[in-house]
């Protein structure tokens, strides 16, 4: 017989980084979901969530985000009289220095969920000038998404004791070269987009392909039918300008977080 999921767990599964704790996988779409894979059961999730890797006897420590493509798409439809091409856009804000020069984006356009779990936190842009132009305002949007999933890798390692080797991304954000490299440097992790992007449907052939023989196990399974593309490594002299931001950017959220109660 086989197991189904829920759409999560197959996408990050359909990444292929189960082979072995110590894996990021990582699911851009709408929403983006982060999962470190771990040897055993945590003994503790914090603000996240936490289930088995089938037939492994490993688990996933993870966390979804409420608004990630979903705020570029707002900032196509929004940054402009009319909206814009997608591939215009990235260019655009690759012409604006790392950092935004000082311009932060909390993507918290419908809530959010990890790790802040407040249905009433809100979206912002901080620290907006006369300066700033419509580059920006597109860069500061990538750099926030990039944060709030540092945000939930950084929390999942602390809760783990353990450091992500990678993080595999797929997903529709996986086909845009530009924010991949942002968030390789924002994360400070080799990120390794998937040839294929629809992983929740690879993960759950893999499952089958397990459950039906044609492979001994879901981990083979994933050697056999997960491919990866050229891997996209941090750029070391951006580490201190997205580490500031990183710090910066958890104090603002923590603060839209306790204003959004008050």
């Amino acid at each position: 017989g086989a197991v189904g999921a829920p759409d999560a767990l197959p996408a990050l599964g359909g990444r292929g980084p189960l082979a072995g704790p110590g894996g990021g996988a990582y699911f851009s779409g709408t929403s983006d979901v982060l999962g470190l894979s771990l040897s055993d059961r945590p003994a503790a999730t914090g603000p996240l969530l936490s289930a088995p890797v089938v037939d492994t006897g490993r688990w996933q420590l993870y966390g979804p985000t409420q608004s990630s493509g979903g705020s570029l798409g707002w900032a196509l439809r929004s940054l402009a009289s009319t909206p814009m091409d997608l591939d215009v856009a990235l260019a655009t804000a690759m012409t604006v220095p790392p950092g935004a020069e000082g311009l932060f984006f909390l993507p918290y356009l419908e809530g959010e969920r990890a790790p802040l779990w407040d249905p009433r936190a809100r979206g912002a842009f901080i620290g907006l000038t006369s300066s700033h132009s419509q580059g920006h305002l597109l860069r500061a949007v990538l750099e926030g998404v990039a944060y709030s999933v540092r945000h939930i890798l950084h929390t999942a390692e602390e809760l783990a004791g353990t450091t992500a080797q990678e993080l595999r991304l797929a997903g529709g954000g996986s086909r845009m070269g530009p924010w991949n490299q942002i968030k390789a440097d924002v994360c400070r992790r080799q990120v390794c987009p998937c040839v294929t992007s629809e992983n929740g449907v690879l993960g759950a052939a893999m499952l089958a392909a397990s459950a039906a023989g044609i492979h001994a196990d879901i981990t083979s399974a994933g050697e056999a039918m997960v491919q990866l593309q050229p891997s996209l490594q941090p750029q070391t002299g951006l580490r201190e300008v997205y580490d500031r931001g990183f710090e910066r950017y958890v104090t603002l959220s923590l603060v839209s977080s306790l204003r959004s109660h008050g």
